[in-house]
């Protein structure tokens, strides 16, 4: 093992500085640091490196994978009340640097001080582009581009951006934004802070709280969870899992079936090449446009869907339900709230409809021949097709082909229409 301390080559006075990152003890203010210290050390990095680990605080982190002059540069601002202060502090202050074959370590030590200071420690890295990275960063931003190797980053109350990178990502920040973009499988989390991940070239996990979560152009499955913030998907080339509460949930283009949950907020999902089990509450849930089958459940909020090919099972109480699709089944039931039901392909088997209070609207194909049952308690019935109305038994159909169309419809004190399209 060779381990070593680089000497500064740089100390001196400088102007007052503020930025990101900026460090300020207690019982100190920015008026009171009138005196600056400024540290710098750097070295080349060697052509063959394999793997950094940088752990730094105060300040940023930026490393871009390069081909050629690769160095490394620790900037160290110390402000305090003195000059002797300043110095006194930035003297105990190290960026420690461990080399072991082809691994680099750089790790900032800062010193316990009782005196009012601040720090700002940035580190700026050329490193070569095969090399994998590791991050630990506090109170600080970190940029991390242009690496073909795994990257593996933490983060606290500073932003994270993560771009063009050949191989996996494992990040996680708090109290800030964190984005990448254009990287292989990534696992994300953040805490308090908005997420973003775009061309992601494999699966994505990815989990927020109290801010948005936009994941887009995923190559393979993603789950996707955000408590108290909106989710947006789309362009998930596989399965999608997405959970939050309190705020929407959008999911468009989704390659395989998608599983989304919400609590008191509105769902909209277009294009999705798979089942589709959907649910919230409180607000609207929209679907269009679902090859497989649908099962969406609300709560007091309204309930549409289109386009669905496969069979579709819907559950409302207390706003409306509008459903369009090809499929041979469908099973609606609402409390409180209207039913407009199309079923557009001649292959239908089912339907089983019930509401209450509102009006339960069907709409068939012309060329067929369904076995109908109507029941209403303080309403008409109508109907362009043969219907048996209020039925004294369960099943008075039993009679009919066994390939026949069956339909029951439900309903008290609200009207049940039957129209042929």
């Amino acid at each position: 093992m060779k381990k070593f301390l680089l000497l500064a080559l740089a100390s001196g006075l400088l102007a007052a500085l503020t930025g990101c990152g900026v460090h300020f003890a207690s019982g100190g203010s920015d008026a009171d640091l009138t005196a600056t210290t400024n540290v710098i050390q750097t070295a080349a990095i060697p052509a063959n490196l394999k793997g950094l680990k940088v752990d730094n605080r105060f300040g940023a982190i930026d490393i871009i994978g390069a081909d050629t002059t690769n160095t490394w540069t620790w900037k160290l601002v110390v402000r305090a009340r003195t000059a002797g202060v300043a110095q006194q502090i930035a003297s105990a202050a190290r960026c420690e640097v461990e080399l072991q074959g082809d691994q680099l370590n750089l790790v900032v030590s800062l010193p316990d001080t009782q005196e009012p200071h601040s720090y700002q420690s940035d580190f700026e890295i050329r490193v070569p582009s095969p090399a994998a990275i590791q991050t630990q960063n506090r109170f600080g931003s970190t940029e991390i581009a242009g690496v073909a190797g795994n990257v593996a980053a933490r983060g606290e109350n500073g932003r994270m951006e993560i771009r063009d990178i050949g191989g996996s990502v494992n990040a996680e920040n708090s109290f800030d934004s964190l984005s990448v973009h254009h990287a292989g499988p990534a696992t994300l989390k953040s805490q308090n802070g908005r997420l973003e991940a775009v061309n992601i070239a494999g699966t994505l996990e990815a989990e927020t709280s109290f801010d948005s979560l936009v994941a887009r152009d995923i190559s393979g499955a993603a789950t996707l969870r955000d408590q108290n913030g909106r989710i947006e998907a789309a362009g998930i080339g596989g399965s999608l899992d997405a959970k939050t509460s309190f705020d929407s949930l959008t999911a468009r283009d989704i390659a395989g079936p998608a599983h989304l949950r919400d609590q008191n907020g509105r769902i909209t999902t277009t294009h999705v090449k798979g089942d589709a089990d959907i649910e919230t509450s409180f607000d609207s849930l929209s679907v269009e446009g679902v090859a497989g089958n649908a099962i969406l459940k609300n709560q007091n909020g309204r309930v549409e869907a289109s386009g669905v090919t496969g069979s579709v099972k819907a559950d409302t109480s207390f706003d409306r339900m509008e459903i369009t699709g090809a499929g041979s089944k469908f099973v609606c039931h609402n409390q409180n709230g209207a039913i407009h039901l199309r079923a557009t392909s001649t292959a239908l088997t089912a339907i089983e409809a019930e509401t209450s209070f509102d009006t339960l609207e069907v709409h068939l194909p012309a060329a067929l021949k369904p076995a109908i049952q109507a029941h209403t308690t303080f309403a008409e019935v109508v109907s362009d097709f043969p219907v048996l109305t209020n039925p004294p038994g369960d099943d008075t159909a039993a009679e009919a082909a066994p390939d026949t169309t069956r339909i029951r419809l439900q309903n008290q004190n609200g009207k049940i229409a039957i129209a042929r399209d």
